[in-house]
């Protein structure tokens, strides 16, 4: 009988210490860090337009530009003001990506650079206020 006991003593501490662990680790908070805030665009299936031609961001903000691409042709997202070029997002074929911008208050036009898809249609304009 002694020998059974000796054995199920330690078992036992074992049980007890990861049933505390377990508790513990329960009640611990949890807290998942925000992240900037989303502007999402897609490019249609038929790569002929974006979903959206008028896009908001927060200004003097980080803020994640998403760049959703349907169609199979490449695309991009490209951000201007005037004739100053402020970045694009990856060039992507059926997939997505994403950018972070911090932008000035004002109105930016947004188009992809690849090829004559701005002129096909794949454009609009981000207000950043």
């Amino acid at each position: 009988m002694r020998n059974v006991r000796s054995l199920l003593a330690p078992l036992a501490v074992v049980a007890a210490l990861s049933a505390v662990g377990v508790a513990g680790a329960a009640a611990a908070p949890t807290h998942v860090a925000a992240g900037p805030p989303a502007v999402t665009v897609t490019a249609e299936k038929a790569g002929t337009s974006y979903n959206s031609k008028a896009l908001t961001a927060p200004a003097g903000k980080e803020f994640l530009l998403v760049f959703k691409n349907l169609s199979t042709k490449k695309h991009n997202v490209s951000l201007e003001l005037g004739e100053l070029e402020y970045g694009a997002t990856l060039t992507i074929g059926k997939s997505s990506t994403a950018s972070i911008f911090t932008l000035k208050k004002g109105v930016y036009h947004f188009y992809s650079s690849v090829g004559n898809d701005e002129t096909k249609g794949l454009s609009g304009t981000l207000t950043v206020k």
